[in-house]
């Protein structure tokens, strides 16, 4: 039997679990595709069998701008840093710290809509001790349908 290959999978659900500490119904992200030193690139589906969409809206399901924001942000914690010169692996936002956001500037430009993929990558602009500001975008079809500049605090 031919075993599937996972094109661009550096981490899957159970990893990212491992990661960050959200759950059902606040888990937004489904796979990281790409990573490397000060940028990340996820993947989210978006389903009708998501809690949302029961009231948002309908009869014209539309994935809420604040879910939006919040993939964006789930997906800065897996921004790369500066490798450990003997390690093969990038670093992430350390296991034992969460990232508090502080303040998002979001711009959404176009709806996402049920059985749309949302490919969203996130760069590092600039690390402040625990402070950190990144830039992120949400695709959907190549399509930009949100863009944000925010801030977060790595707390221990």
């Amino acid at each position: 039997m031919e075993k599937i290959r996972r094109k661009n999978l550096v981490f899957d659900i159970e990893k990212i679990k491992q990661r960050l500490p959200h759950r059902f119904p606040f888990l937004m992200i489904d796979r990281i595709l790409e990573q490397k030193p000060g940028y990340c690139k996820g993947l989210k589906n978006v389903t009708i069998n998501e809690w949302q969409f029961v009231g948002h809206f309908p009869n014209q399901p539309i994935m809420p701008g604040m879910l939006i924001a919040e993939c964006i942000a789930q997906t800065a914690a897996f921004v790369g840093g500066e490798s450990d010169e003997n390690s093969t692996e990038v670093q992430t936002c350390p296991q034992d710290k969460v990232m508090f956001l502080l303040s998002m500037n979001i711009k959404f430009l176009h709806p996402v809509i049920v059985g749309d993929q949302l490919i969203v990558e996130v760069k590092l602009i600039k690390k402040m001790g625990k402070m950190n500001m990144f830039y992120g975008e949400a695709k959907v079809d190549d399509v930009l349908v949100a863009k944000a500049d925010f801030t977060t605090m790595e707390l221990d």
